[in-house]
C-alpha cells in the first residue's frame, strides 16, 4: 500500500471494516477491534488517524511497543 491509497482510505472514513487510532497508546481497544473484525468480514486499524481522519502520524523510537 503507498502513501496515495493510505490517504484514500482515510479520506473514505471509518466504517465498519475501517477504524482510526491516534496512537500505539491505544493497543488494548486496537486490539478488541481487531478481534471484532476476525469474527466479522475483516477489516483495517490504523494508527497514527484521529477520529475525524486527520493523519496526525505517530514519534516512533527504540522504546516503542
Amino acid at each position: 500500500m503507498d502513501i496515495d491509497q493510505v490517504a484514500q482510505l482515510v479520506q473514505t472514513g471509518e466504517s465498519e471494516t475501517l477504524e482510526f487510532k491516534k496512537t500505539t497508546g491505544t493497543r488494548r481497544e486496537a486490539s478488541r477491534t481487531v478481534c471484532a473484525f476476525l469474527n466479522q468480514r475483516g477489516g483495517q486499524v490504523m494508527f497514527g488517524v484521529t477520529a475525524v481522519g486527520v493523519v496526525a502520524g505517530q514519534q516512533v523510537s527504540d522504546r516503542t511497543i
